[in-house]
């Protein structure tokens, strides 16, 4: 974070409430609140200028510095109209010192963030950890490995501590951030495990959506949080403990392909796209079987040689050439590589208006590049209606990709002198969504469907939910 208060743009400041609890302005004591966090507001925001103010899925994340840091996501449209957002810190997360308290806005296509300005704070009253930081049994000397993590569906977390009781409830949190330092709001994760009589220690699993979308060599930190049984016990939170991730292990491929690009519209090339994800830098050879069936885009011919990024991503197109069907052959072991399928154009809905469209691409995500995974629409249009565009709705999570209005779920798509386009649909939700072009001149309007499914494999439904606390796979051990 390289902004400043004087910086043009800023959105305001947060709020403390607590700032003056020890009579001094701006600065909080800790000892003198009730309860067991430290709340700061986020006022509504207005990132676009245009009056519509916060959105359902933006993204708020409040900082202490840089490296304390929680984020929440605005659920729905009642939320959106909240007075205040409040966010909420366990004290046991900021230890005494000076802070630059602000928080950065990114809305639900991946604009931003945008940085608030900064509030200077004081803790003090703050207490030092009172329970040792938990541990990664499975990876005791790290780092964390792809493979041990899908081996377990996730990464186990215990906490031992020398007033273990029976009745503590013990509130497991991890978050975690990418490989360039930056959080990852969609890692937050808590959970709940109450002790049984006799146990020594305690622990469940992070599950692993929450792990692996911190990327490689991304970084998770988790504490716990002791609600004991016995007020002899004041309870509070653990030091933290950090897990590094390493996708060096990785020897397989994930592959998904957005099937049904027109076999031909003339003016257009459609094109099917192919998505892997496996070891970052991992070398790949494409081919496919059939010479005659279709090629690949980015080599003109059947072969295709390349190397995956440093997030373990890659990408290609295959165009049809005249066959509705062809087959791919890597070079690298993958889970399973579907068939590329090609479909006839249509006219059913409106007569002037021929299109096709691809579907079953990656909802995209930004810790794996944005705007990078998209499934495609083409569309040609008679040249008798004059027509100089098409206008396009969508609904979902779905947008309109490179259009100057962010979210673009509306969207004005120029046609070219032959009367065709060709556009691109980005969705970071995996669901299906309804498409629905018009011409705006009395004709016919054409709707259908097209999905988006979860990739790589791990991923979970709808990445922007953040989750609060939830029990799951627990134990304790004695």
């Amino acid at each position: 974070m390289n902004k400043d208060e004087g910086d043009e743009g800023l959105l305001d400041k947060p709020i403390l409430t607590q700032d003056d609890n020890g009579g001094t302005p701006g600065v909080i004591d800790i000892s003198l609140i009730t309860g067991d966090y430290v709340l700061v507001y986020v006022p509504p925001w207005d990132t676009e200028a245009d009056g519509t103010g916060p959105r359902p899925y933006d993204t708020y994340i409040v900082y202490f510095d840089e490296n304390i840091w929680t984020a929440n996501v605005v659920e729905d449209e009642d939320q959106a109209g909240w007075p205040v957002f409040p966010v909420r810190f366990h004290k046991g997360q900021i230890p005494n010192g000076s802070y630059k308290v602000y928080y950065t806005v990114e809305d639900f296509v991946g604009n931003g963030p945008t940085y608030s300005q900064k509030a200077d704070i004081r803790i003090i009253g703050a207490s030092a950890p009172a329970y040792p930081a938990p541990t990664f049994p499975e990876f005791p000397n790290g780092p964390a490995t792809f493979t041990g993590i899908a081996v377990e569906r996730g990464v186990v977390i215990a906490a031992a501590y020398p007033s273990i009781n029976n009745g503590d409830v013990v509130e497991f949190n991890w978050s975690g951030t990418n490989g360039d330092g930056n959080p990852v709001p969609a890692s937050q994760y808590s959970f709940e495990v109450q002790v049984r009589e006799g146990a020594a220690q305690v622990g469940g699993l992070i599950p692993q959506e929450y792990v692996l979308c911190l990327g490689p060599e991304g970084t998770g930190t988790a504490y716990y949080h002791v609600y004991p049984s016995s007020d002899e016990d004041g309870g509070g939170d653990s030091r933290p403990a950090s897990l590094e991730l390493s996708f060096a292990d990785i020897d397989s491929l994930d592959v998904i392909v957005s099937n049904g690009a027109p076999v031909q519209i003339p003016g257009t090339q459609g094109t099917n796209q192919v998505r892997l994800f496996g070891r970052p830098g991992m070398s790949v050879y494409a081919s496919l079987v059939t010479p005659s069936a279709a090629r690949i885009a980015e080599s003109g011919e059947v072969n295709y040689s390349f190397s995956l990024d440093e997030q373990g991503m890659g990408s290609f197109g295959v165009v049809p050439n005249g066959d509705h069907k062809a087959e791919l052959t890597l070079s690298q072991h993958a889970t399973l590589i579907p068939p590329l399928l090609f479909r006839d154009a249509k006219n059913d809905q409106n007569p002037a208006l021929t299109y096709g469209y691809t579907t079953g691409a990656a909802a995209d995500d930004p810790s794996f590049g944005p705007d990078t995974s998209y499934c495609s629409v083409y569309v040609k249009v008679d040249p008798s209606r004059h027509a100089k565009n098409v206008h396009v709705t969508l609904d979902g999570g779905a947008y309109v990709l490179g259009q100057k209005k962010a979210h673009a779920q509306n969207a004005e798509v120029p046609l070219l002198v032959d009367g065709t386009a060709t556009f691109q649909i980005v969705d970071k939700v995996d669901e299906t969504i309804n498409v629905n072009l018009d011409l705006k001149d009395g004709t016919p309007e054409t709707t259908f469907q097209i999905t988006f499914k979860a990739f790589p494999s791990w991923r979970k439904r709808h990445p922007w939910v953040i989750t609060g606390r939830r029990r799951n796979r627990s134990y304790t051990t004695e």
